[in-house]
């Protein structure tokens, strides 16, 4: 774009030359259709340029879109094809490494989050996370936590394994979690939950055996 710039002012300074000069007519006439055919050029550069950059901004539009997570295909009782646990936890963080020996009082809890898709939800979320983590990690009673997230679906999961319903409801009550609760606005798009239920209800506890119960979820949805 500099380049053709300095093109047609070069093409103006020759017209303000010639209109000087004791030159032809011919060589005026010149000039002009030099200057011409140089801002028409750069006219038609222009379009295609604008064009492109309008053809660019229509395709994020459209990118944006394709990114939007299908809510009515994302549901808490189906795992999507790109489910992943997260490692960040270490070994502990796969179900399949839970202690196998587990009390006849243990509970297994599960929360569904549906993330908003903007900064400043992304920005909440990872400032209520750090002090629910460090509690729930800390939690007497607790044999086992999972965290896992969907990109596709935008969602983010737990499931954990307590020794006593109380156990878990200490943890709950905690100020960590409250806190969590009262700005779950801030970070939920509307249609997450959360549920638990006697482990020795399950044969095996992990992610594809316990996620398809909340099919029957009849709790808060928020």
């Amino acid at each position: 774009m500099k380049t053709k710039t300095l093109m047609t002012l070069f093409a103006i300074a020759v017209l303000a030359l010639g209109a000087c000069s004791d030159d032809d007519s011919d060589t005026n006439d010149a000039a002009n259709n030099t200057a011409n055919n140089t801002a028409n050029n750069d006219d038609g550069n222009n379009d295609t340029e604008n064009n492109a950059v309008n053809n660019d901004d229509n395709n994020d539009d459209n990118n944006d879109d394709n990114n939007t997570p299908d809510d009515a295909a994302c549901q808490a009782h189906v795992l999507p094809d790109d489910f992943k646990i997260d490692d960040a936890i270490g070994p502990m963080g796969d179900p399949a490494n839970w202690p196998q020996e587990i009390p006849p009082t243990a509970v297994v809890s599960t929360t569904y989050l549906r993330l908003q898709e903007n900064d400043t939800a992304e920005a909440a979320f990872d400032e209520i996370m750090a002090p629910i983590i460090g509690d729930l990690l800390g939690s007497e009673g607790l044999m086992g936590v999972s965290f896992a997230r969907s990109r596709s679906c935008e969602v983010t999961r737990t499931l954990s394994l307590w020794e006593t319903e109380e156990a878990m409801m200490n943890f709950v009550l905690g100020e960590a979690h409250l806190n969590a609760i009262q700005r779950v606005g801030e970070v939920s798009r509307g249609g997450s939950i959360t549920d638990h239920w006697p482990a020795s209800d399950f044969e095996t506890l992990n992610w594809e055996s316990i996620i398809p119960e909340l099919v029957n979820h009849d709790g808060p949805v928020y």
